[in-house]
């Protein structure tokens, strides 16, 4: 397994994409995409990894009433696999509070009895 860190480059090649793509333009410009990936195919990975993680963040962070265990479940995996945006910084957090409360509420029952 190959970790791919993006340039900083490719950071404002793919913010560049995404607003072509809000623009409906991105069409225009594929003709280029697949000439970089032909000369310079770790750009080309970076931009994927970029554009990736950009598709990521955007996923729905919480459920805004009840944590959702799945959705604890999901970011606390996400976390531990080093994905370390929004949603499974939070999500951590989350898990890893809810996971205190729950042992503390253990210990309080165990020393009651």
């Amino acid at each position: 397994m190959t970790i791919v860190i993006a340039s900083i480059a490719a950071h404002r090649q793919a913010a560049g994409l995404v607003a072509l793509a809000d623009d409906g333009r991105l069409s225009d410009h594929m003709r280029g995409l697949i000439e970089q990936a032909r000369t310079n195919p770790v750009r080309a990975a970076e931009l994927i990894v970029v554009l990736a993680e950009t598709v990521a963040a955007l996923q729905p962070v919480k459920p805004a009433e009840e944590l959702d265990p799945a959705y604890l479940r999901k970011a606390h995996a996400a976390y531990n696999a080093g994905c370390r945006l929004p949603w499974a910084i939070e999500g951590e957090r989350d898990y890893q509070r809810l996971k205190k409360r729950n042992q503390r509420a253990r210990a309080d029952k165990k020393a009651a009895a």
